[in-house]
């Protein structure tokens, strides 16, 4: 986060998991939001199914979510929204 944007960088780090999705390669990928493009953040939790099923308390409380951030934006790259 900076003081004018959310930059979005692709990690290459393999302990974070695949960097491909079929054949979008994340590893080119990187965003940037203004903040003043932002009409709504949302945020939603979804069951993370593995950790439910662990054997481990903690892990099942700990990480029982997944978190889904939705921004709902009123222009991209420079193109408004109506």
């Amino acid at each position: 986060m900076k003081k004018d944007c959310i930059v979005f960088e692709p990690s290459d780090d393999p302990e974070l998991g695949p960097h491909c999705d079929g054949d979008v390669k994340l590893e080119s990928y990187r965003g940037v939001i203004d903040f003043m493009d932002i009409a709504e953040v949302n945020k939603m939790n979804l069951v993370n199914e593995k950790a439910i099923v662990s054997e481990n308390a903690f892990i099942r409380d700990a990480y029982k979510y997944n978190l889904f951030v939705q921004i709902i934006l009123t222009s991209v790259n420079g193109v408004t929204y109506e």
